[in-house]
């Protein structure tokens, strides 16, 4: 037997066993008489003995009672609980909805997440009333909390206040809603049970506006899921959303950005809204913008279906010999939201904190407005480690790098890793070429390895070739004794960007090994003994590593030569920033920071208080709960990370329309033997009325007594 309150019932009982007790020596002050006889006074004189002070108590029948009955009410008052099975056909499972648009405010003004809650609190009141329809008499209840992630906010319990606790606790998110989460956490309870009595329920409280990971259709064998649709207005909805935003920087102009922002609008009737660009903290400029209302959408005619056509209707045939169908005439399915862009183009050199928003007041507030961190203009910066390659020279000045610095591997392993990143390096150990200083104090963007393994993994995103990074799982083989004198590139990754318009059939190689690759790598090209080009990220640093010696090739003289570097090193070096200038996160997202010490945790506020955690110099920051602003002071971090932006951007959690239906298959599978689930039941009434009984009994003993 466990109990709740134990340290409560321990107090009261110091308190008043004592004071039970000490009742049996009050001595009674009694008035001196004098009177004739003491014939008739025989048991008021053998209560006066009973009471005398400092007196040996007697077994009196009274106190073990009154006792007894002290100590089943501190009993009781300790909540005490004992293990017990719960009757696996008698489980509900509440599953509250708390996503983005659970925010919308469009009950009275109050949000669905907290008529979610009210209706939830309902379905337990019932419960604990004994129920009059599909949880009556039920044994144990459960609550989860969806969004990003399904959290299980008590386990299967009879304690229905720790139920009501729970529902009352959920916190608001402007996160994606993943209702196969929360499924895939009931699964292995509806899998415990069976049909007909045993079956097991589960009330989701959603509006419906759910995603899923994976194209398999939701289902929930062995379970009865009703579904409480949550919000109002299913055909239209009063909310204006930005739904993307990116910002690019012009090629050939750096410093010229341009921002895209796209709104899309989910009620009926068109909107006309102020839409604001501000940069750190002044607004640069707005625009007037009008959105059309929603869409009806129009379908393809599918055989059968009556389609308008000029001479009145047709019915669409089963079939269509050598020919396509009709024209789609036909709408059908909800009203697609109506959607407008908007660019801001302007001039700005650095870095800055940009957001964009409207005026609109709507229904979800969260979708109103989005960041994103404008990256600086820079200029590729490249190290080259070599004892000397003209091929990739060459290569490299082709790919009009504009900072280029040259270091033999002994200059290179007298480095300081951290200051090749972030600046601050030695430039007169180095060769540098007639690299400006602004080189040494800004660090490189990419590092080329020829032929030269360096001692330590790089913290700059590198190219290697003919060695590998010392990274675990990662290494170059030699080629075989078996290999053939010269090989072909057989396969090669065309996906890959690195690769764009990059012909390797016709590149003899000369013995090139092999690349062993970590499960998690990616293999770009492959040769006659396996993986002969792969890439690979370890701490937010990308890898890419080349197996052979380019001077053991014919490489440097094609074309896919110089075209191979005028890829890698803008992707390597200027990351996504070849493609978008912006860097933010969506809501329930991890960011990932390298640091250049080694710090166990770094904290950042905001909408909500984020920790990082450390593995090595790198750090996983939680998933973004809120959109909005997060912040560190932290020194560790690079001044670049430490604000950290989150946005919703997401037309799913947007559309504040209660969806016309959720379909979650509940057909039952062939279920697994039911399994006992282990639950804390409270037993502290079985010692209240153990306490009325031995009041009744205390009651008719001292009546008993006190008849004459």
């Amino acid at each position: 037997m466990n109990f709740i309150s134990l340290t409560s019932a321990l107090i009261a009982a110091g308190i008043t066993l004592p004071a039970l007790v000490a009742l049996y020596f009050l001595k009674l002050k009694r008035k001196r008489m004098v009177i004739p006889s003491t014939l008739l006074w025989q048991r008021a004189v053998q209560d006066l003995q009973v009471n005398a002070p400092f007196q040996k108590i007697k077994n009196n029948l009274l106190l073990w009672i009154q006792l007894l009955l002290l100590i089943a009410l501190l009993i009781a008052m300790a909540r005490p609980t004992q293990d017990d099975v719960a009757d696996p056909g008698r489980r509900v499972v509440i599953v509250i909805d708390h996503s983005a648009s659970m925010n919308a405010t469009d009950i009275d003004g109050k949000s669905r997440l907290e008529e979610a809650k009210r209706r939830a609190l309902q379905v337990v009141d019932d419960i604990d009333a004994g129920g009059s329809g599909e949880d009556s008499g039920v044994g144990s209840a459960m609550v989860i909390a969806v969004a990003h992630r399904a959290s299980v906010l008590t386990d299967f319990t009879t304690d229905l206040a720790q139920v009501r606790r729970a529902i009352r606790d959920i916190e608001p998110t402007d996160q994606r809603s993943h209702l196969d989460a929360a499924i895939a956490t009931i699964e292995p309870h509806a899998r415990q049970g069976a049909s007909g009595d045993n079956q097991l329920t589960a009330h989701v409280f959603s509006d419906g506006r759910v995603q899923q990971r994976s194209d398999e259709p939701l289902a929930l064998a062995n379970a009865k899921v009703l579904w409480h649709a949550i919000g109002e207005g299913a055909d239209g909805s009063d909310n204006l959303a930005i739904v993307a935003l990116s910002a690019r920087r012009d090629f050939e102009n750096p410093q010229q950005v341009q921002v895209f922002a796209r709104l899309a609008n989910y009620s009926a009737e068109p909107i006309t809204t102020n839409v604001t660009i501000n940069i750190d903290g002044r607004d640069l400029k707005v625009e007037r913008v009008t959105v059309p209302g929603l869409v009806a959408r129009e379908a393809p005619a599918e055989a059968g279906d009556t389609v308008a056509t000029e001479d009145g209707t047709a019915i669409v045939p089963q079939e269509f010999p050598g020919s396509e169908p009709p024209a789609p005439t036909v709408g059908d399915g909800r009203p697609e939201p109506g959607s407008a862009g908007i660019a801001f183009d302007f001039v700005w050199t650095g870095d800055a904190t940009l957001r964009v928003t409207h005026d609109h007041e709507d229904l979800l507030a969260a979708d109103d407005g989005a960041r994103l961190r404008l990256v600086a203009a820079r200029e590729l910066s490249i190290l080259l480690v070599t004892e000397g390659n003209a091929y990739i020279q060459r290569a490299i000045d082709a790919a009009k790098v504009q900072h280029q610095v040259t270091m033999t591997p002994e200059q290179y392993e007298q480095q300081d890793p951290a200051t090749l990143r972030r600046g601050g390096w030695d430039g007169d150990a180095a060769a540098t070429g007639g690299a400006s200083e602004d080189v040494a104090n800004t660090g490189f963007d990419v590092i080329v390895f020829d032929r030269h393994a360096p001692s330590e993994v790089p913290l700059v995103n590198s190219l290697y070739f003919g060695v590998a990074p010392p990274i675990d799982g990662l290494a170059r083989r030699p080629a075989s004794e078996r290999a053939a004198p010269n090989e072909l590139i057989t396969q090669w990754d065309r996906t890959s960007e690195l690769l764009n318009n990059v012909e390797l059939s016709d590149i003899p190689l000369r013995k090139p090994g092999r690349i062993v690759v970590p499960v998690d790598g990616r293999i770009l090209a492959i040769g006659g003994e396996g993986p002969v080009m792969a890439e690979l990220t370890r701490d937010t640093v990308r890898h890419v590593v080349v197996s052979f010696d380019v001077h053991e090739s014919l490489w440097p003289f094609r074309i896919s030569f110089p075209t191979f570097f005028q890829n890698a090193l803008p992707s390597l070096g200027l990351g996504g920033a070849t493609d978008s200038a912006g860097v933010a996160y969506h809501t329930g997202e991890n960011a990932t920071l390298l640091l250049d010490s080694v710090q166990d945790t770094i904290t950042y506020t905001g909408p909500a208080k984020l920790t990082g955690r450390a593995v090595g110099n790198a750090v996983t920051v939680d998933p973004f709960p809120r959109v909005g602003l997060y912040t560190t002071s932290s020194r560790d971090v690079e001044p670049r990370d430490r604000e950290l932006m989150a946005n919703l951007l997401d037309q799913q959690e947007s559309d504040t329309r209660v969806a016309g239906q959720l379909t979650i298959g509940t057909s039952a599978v062939a279920s697994q033997a039911a399994q006992q689930v282990q639950v804390r039941k409270e037993i502290w009434p079985w010692f209240v009325w153990g306490a009325l009984a031995l009041l009744a009994i205390e009651w008719l003993v001292y009546t008993r007594r006190m008849h004459i």
